[in-house]
């Protein structure tokens, strides 16, 4: 068995016209906004290096901090993985609720 490989990779953004998106296979794709005309998708872009030089497609951006916890959280949801759960806080709760008053 081969031993797991760690890849590098980032949230990238860029706009596209919704004639562009019918040649494109979306479901790769995570819709940031849509304001009718022009679409901003998201996608985890893999760099490509040239010497020390990292490269990313033409005409992507990276994304805000904002837009990467959205993002995160939709790829969890869409590979199933369940959010953790503050066991702390849920201690807090259920104390709470037992106080006679």
């Amino acid at each position: 068995m081969s031993a797991p490989i760690a890849v590098e990779w980032e949230w990238r953004k860029k706009d596209y016209t919704k004639t562009q998106l019918r040649s494109m296979p979306t479901q790769f794709y995570y819709v940031l906004s849509n304001d009718g005309m022009i679409v901003t998708l998201a996608w985890e872009c893999v760099p490509l290096y040239d010497g020390d030089k990292k490269f990313f497609p033409p005409n992507s951006y990276p994304c805000m901090p904002h837009e990467i916890k959205r993002l995160n959280r939709e790829r969890a949801r869409r590979l199933g993985i369940k959010p953790v759960e503050n066991v702390e806080k849920k201690i807090v709760e259920e104390a709470r609720l037992k106080l006679p008053f």
